[in-house]
């Protein structure tokens, strides 16, 4: 995935986000969660899906309209495995199944927040790509995610599920605090590159030459 804006038109870029919303049939108002929760017949607790179900939970929508889109086509079955069937048929739940490569920018775009409290990741990619597409990021002190974010995103402690419901309750409810993380993540994205790659890997090895 490109990591700029797929259009500096504001009009079409208004139908290509209403196009993949109905495309994957998502609702106006969501936050995204993209961890997967398998690798193959394996649960991948470090994903930490299940602080951000219990923190989507505690959330007090006022507006009662607010979903929790988890975008992996296992996720209905991990969490009918670990909560139960009746709390993965709960309404405010959204399930779109595969989602392809090509439209995840639109998918972070649309999406209020992008929930990642990773309790380890070997890069996290996801993290660069929703800042890229200006979606306010909430991660985890643990591993590289805070490395990864700076001060672009809100870290929580990936245990602390009253610290992630507060901050998504931060970024919903303060529209000011939103637009700064959105330019910061947008800003801190451009740092990530082949090229920045590449001149770091050259200086690297020119200090182990010298």
């Amino acid at each position: 995935m490109s990591l700029v804006h797929f259009s500096s038109n504001c009009s079409l870029r208004s139908q290509l986000l209403k196009a993949i919303k109905q495309k994957y049939d998502l609702p106006d108002n969501f936050i995204l969660s993209v961890a997967k929760p398998f690798q193959g017949d394996r649960l991948l607790p470090r994903k930490n899906i299940d602080n951000i179900v219990r923190s989507f939970l505690a959330f007090e929508d006022n507006s009662k309209t607010l979903k929790l889109v988890l975008a992996d086509n296992r996720c209905y079955e991990y969490i009918t495995e670990v909560f139960g069937k009746e709390l993965a048929n709960d309404p405010r739940f959204v399930y779109p199944g595969w989602i392809s490569h090509e439209d995840m920018p639109y998918i972070y775009s649309l999406a209020k927040l992008l929930m990642m409290p990773s309790y380890s990741e070997s890069f996290g990619l996801p993290l660069v790509e929703a800042m890229a597409c200006g979606c306010p990021v909430i991660t985890s002190t643990t591993s590289c995610c805070p490395e990864i974010v700076g001060d672009a995103a809100i870290v929580v402690d990936p245990t602390d599920v009253k610290g992630l419901t507060f901050a998504i309750s931060s970024i919903l409810t303060d529209q000011e605090l939103s637009k700064r993380f959105t330019e910061k993540g947008i800003k801190k994205a451009s740092e990530y590159s082949w090229s920045n790659s590449a001149k770091k890997v050259i200086r690297i090895f020119g200090t182990v030459l010298e």
